[in-house]
């Protein structure tokens, strides 16, 4: 069998490009008549700022609630993200998030991801 992998990459892979990867994986998953395997990566070249938590809530918020939109966070996580969305994502004023919930939103940050 054939495998096929493509990587999406942009500036620190914390939306589009995993966003990318889980639409496709998805997408690719409900098909049952492929003959090749496809193996979709994401990758990042300012990784080192997430790493270093330095990537800001609002952003972090943001790609939580990419999660939520195309269904990629399962289980308790997906109400805790939401309520996390909920209260804290807002687009149209620019609202000082405390501390605690930043480090809250910091901990669900990588829940998006499963």
């Amino acid at each position: 069998m054939e495998h096929y992998f493509i990587r999406a990459v942009d500036s620190g892979n914390i939306q589009r490009s995993p966003t990318f990867q889980a639409v496709f994986s998805y997408t690719v998953s409900t098909i049952t008549d492929l003959r090749s395997k496809i193996i979709f990566d994401s990758g990042g070249i300012d990784v080192d700022k997430i790493l270093s938590n330095s990537t800001p809530a609002t952003k972090k918020l943001s790609i939580i609630d990419a999660g939520l939109y195309y269904d990629v966070i399962h289980r308790k996580n997906k109400s805790i993200a939401s309520d996390l969305v909920n209260k804290w994502y807002d687009t149209e004023n620019n609202i000082e998030i405390p501390e605690k919930e930043k480090a809250t939103i910091s901990q669900k940050y990588p829940a998006s991801n499963y």
